[in-house]
């Protein structure tokens, strides 16, 4: 059967928004009007060729069985989990009902982060953790930390 592909984030090549990847703070010199040199703090937005050639697609093999409403929910959350809305913070809270597919649309979520990224090296958004890794953050009991993180 058929189904249309969920696209949660449109590259700039393909007419959308230069967003997702952070913001810098670097240190910049200037000269004022009277000569005088010193640093300051400046915000710096990631240039248009760091991000991805390709959009952000939810994975076909979830999202052919995405209702209209799960659809719209995991692209609600792709876009408060990459800061990609108008609000300071990253992140959602998901609440509803129950039977409206909270658990099917997080699974979707986790796997679209695991596997596409918006930066241009084509790495994916979120990573799951080795043992060894694990093991070099310090975690002591495997409940200790999470195993998939995200790297904004």
């Amino acid at each position: 059967m058929p189904f249309d592909p969920l696209v949660v984030w449109v590259c700039p090549d393909e007419g959308g928004e230069a967003k997702g990847i952070p913001s810098k703070l670097i240190a910049e010199k200037f000269e004022d009007e009277f000569g005088v040199t010193g640093t300051r703090q400046v915000v710096k937005e990631a240039p248009e060729h760091h991000y991805a050639k390709n959009n952000v697609e939810v994975p076909g093999i979830l999202a052919k069985w995405l209702r209209p409403h799960q659809r719209e929910g995991v692209s609600f959350m792709y876009e408060c989990v990459m800061s990609l809305r108008g609000f300071d913070g990253a992140g959602c809270i998901l609440a509803d009902d129950m039977g409206l597919g909270k658990t099917l649309q997080s699974v979707a979520l986790i796997l679209t982060l695991l596997k596409t990224g918006v930066t241009a090296d084509g790495k994916p958004t979120a990573k799951v953790r080795s043992d060894e890794e694990r093991r070099k953050a310090g975690a002591k009991r495997q409940h200790e930390h999470c195993t998939a993180f995200l790297h904004n």
